[in-house]
């Protein structure tokens, strides 16, 4: 069974059959700061059919606004 592996900082990895894959390329930029980031992932259910990968992130800016 495939699964993903997420960072907060923005890197993917597959994990099948106990072996962890190099970080997967391709994936968007995130906002890594605070609660932001790469958050959470899944593949399709007809993953082996259509390759589909769906993510969940943080985007935009980290600026925060001063007094």
């Amino acid at each position: 069974m495939l699964e993903l592996i997420t960072e907060k900082p923005g890197r993917l990895h597959s994990l099948d059959q106990e072996k962890l894959s190099a970080a997967i390329e391709g994936v968007p930029a995130v906002v890594y700061f605070g609660q932001g980031g790469l958050l959470d992932g899944t593949v399709e259910p007809t993953f082996a059919r259509n390759q589909f990968v769906y993510r969940s992130y943080a985007d935009g800016s980290c600026t925060v606004g001063r007094p």
